[in-house]
């Protein structure tokens, strides 16, 4: 009995070796792949620029939702330099062929470019509400039709207009 349970926990230590062995490398591997993908993300954001630039577009509107992989994230533009720079403060520069004012994009801003002499100028800045897709929840029903339910999930549609007696307010037959 006691070479089972010697042999089951010397299996067991093998197991946590091997693994420990295993998971060092593929950890390394995807923060290499997650480094990859925000320096791509820079590099894209200094193209937008420098396509605008070689464009005949009097503006361009940049969406940080659209450019920034995360809403942790933001751009920071100073002259030549661009910098993405993640939630966790890791920064990732690259370069545009044209110099721009100062500014920083956040993952809510909008702001628009154009073209001045030789280099790029902020029109205007706004910032965006926070994204959300749910509705904010009340625990009552907006129709008034869930009475007696403490949270109604979704109310049921109507059928279309009603008369006050309960009837359909559509006419019938021929």
């Amino acid at each position: 009995m006691i070479e089972f349970t010697l042999s089951r926990v010397a299996v067991i230590i093998c197991g946590v070796i091997m693994l420990g062995a295993v998971f060092a490398p593929v950890s390394a591997l995807f923060e290499e792949e997650e480094a990859d993908g925000m320096a791509a993300a820079a590099d894209h954001a200094s193209a937008i620029l420098d396509r605008f630039w070689e464009s005949e577009t009097d503006v361009l509107t940049l969406r940080g939702s659209d450019i920034l992989p995360g809403p942790g994230c933001r751009l920071e533009i100073a002259g030549q330099n661009v910098s993405l720079i993640d939630s966790s403060g890791k920064e990732y520069r690259t370069a545009v062929a044209h110099g721009l004012e100062s500014f920083v994009l956040s993952y809510n801003d909008v702001v628009e470019l154009t073209r001045n002499g030789s280099s790029l100028e902020l029109l205007s800045r706004r910032r965006l509400p926070p994204l959300s897709s749910a509705r904010p929840r009340t625990g009552r029903c907006p129709r008034d039709c869930c009475r007696g339910t403490p949270t109604p999930a979704r109310c049921p549609r109507s059928r279309g207009p009603h008369g006050t007696d309960g009837r359909s307010a559509y006419p019938s037959g021929p």
